[in-house]
């Protein structure tokens, strides 16, 4: 789902790298992505987040806070297992 979708935005079985071309040239390719997502998750998962995508989700400020604070050490705990 695209990230214009707040409830889907973070959630980490829709994030896949993507080349320059096929994300902003092809708008993602989200026929053969969705595909790619049945594969890794099982058949229909691609639905179930098209369905969450359309749900209406506000995150409170303290639960945007704890995301940041999550990424943010997991991200450095990346950095680590690369150096």
């Amino acid at each position: 789902m695209s990230r214009r979708h707040y409830s889907t935005r973070w959630d980490e079985e829709n994030v896949f790298p993507q080349c320059y071309g096929c994300n902003v040239m092809q708008q993602g390719q989200q026929y053969l992505f969705s595909k790619f997502i049945d594969e890794k998750y099982g058949e229909g998962y691609s639905d179930v987040l098209l369905f969450k995508s359309r749900e209406t989700v506000k995150f409170s400020d303290f639960e945007l806070e704890e995301m940041i604070q999550d990424y943010t050490k997991r991200l450095k705990d990346l950095e680590k297992n690369l150096i």
